[in-house]
């Protein structure tokens, strides 16, 4: 696939982070001090951070963000250690949640319910939503069973809501090398490696993790680097521990926020043609030149195919 010059970025390249810290407020990063409800997006290249969610944005007070996935429309899918509320919407700490934050709004994408055990039983711990509606993802008991498979707090799961069948990814015993951790924040990135934080300091692949690390995974390797040092945060000694974690989308075109660039983008960039007539609000407008042209037809075209 051939790219326009900085239209796309891979996270090799710096893409932005967005992430959460573990139960201790007042840990900084960017040059700021976040709560452990606050998202935040943090920028390898500039070192610097801005709130994506705000713990205040929830309506029930203290909150604790435990699994996060930032969607390619914006939208933040998330689940969090305690019961609250957003956009009117109630949820448990087992829920998966997504929240639109343009409109305010909010819904289940994933009831706690689902999981066998009832509405009270299950804490899920890290999240990620594929562009087809499939979640990755895992929980933090030591065993409990969606969509027919029993696994731990260390395993890796696919989970399709369509078919309530779940598959295991990776191990907990393949993962760590100790056979036993607590997988603590995940995203899956388009080559099927896997960048992972975990509940404790941990060895995987025979590199030793803090537990404010971000490693990328090879599950078809076993091999681990680290993608994002404890070191990065500018707090010492104040329990740096990512909670949360996803790549923020880099994919300007994929405008419905599908995951991939295709057909619907190309017609939302068609019907938009000409002067925009709101340039702050004007999502087709991919070059930012004010108007919707044969510059952005061209943006769609050469991003056509699944977002990286």
């Amino acid at each position: 696939m051939m790219v326009l010059p900085g239209l796309l970025t891979t996270a090799a390249e710096g893409a932005e982070i967005a992430l959460s810290v573990r139960d201790n407020d007042g840990v900084q990063l960017g040059g700021m001090s976040l709560l452990d409800g606050d998202v935040v997006q943090f920028e390898p290249g500039s070192g610097t951070a801005e709130v994506l969610l705000a713990e205040g944005d929830f309506e029930s007070g203290s909150i604790d963000v435990n699994a996060v996935h930032v969607r390619a429309g914006g939208q933040i899918v998330f689940s969090t250690l305690f019961n609250g509320g957003i956009g009117g919407v109630t949820f448990g700490d087992g829920d998966v949640v997504e929240y639109e934050p343009a409109t305010g709004g909010a819904s289940v994408v994933l009831p706690e319910s689902w999981w066998t055990g009832g509405s009270t039983a299950t804490d899920v711990n890290a999240v990620f939503l594929r562009a087809d509606g499939q979640f990755v993802l895992s929980h933090a008991n030591d065993s409990d069973t969606l969509g027919g498979l029993t696994f731990t707090d260390g395993d890796i799961v696919l989970y399709d809501p369509d078919g309530d069948v779940a598959t295991l990814l990776v191990a907990e015993a393949d993962l760590f090398d100790d056979g036993n951790g607590d997988v603590d924040g995940l995203h899956e990135r388009a080559d099927g490696s896997l960048l992972l934080s975990f509940d404790t300091d941990e060895s995987i692949g025979g590199l030793n993790v803090r537990d404010g690390d971000i490693v990328e995974y090879d599950p078809a390797t076993g091999g681990a680097t680290v993608y994002f040092s404890e070191a990065t945060f500018d707090s010492v000694d104040l329990g740096n521990d990512v909670n949360a974690l996803s790549l923020l989308p880099v994919c300007g075109p994929d405008l419905d926020g599908s995951g991939a660039v295709g057909f619907f983008d190309l017609l939302q960039v068609l019907s938009a043609w000409g002067t925009c007539p709101d340039p702050g609000d004007c999502p087709a407008d991919l070059d930012g030149s004010g108007d919707v042209g044969i510059t952005d037809l061209l943006m769609v075209i050469e991003c056509w195919g699944p977002c990286p």
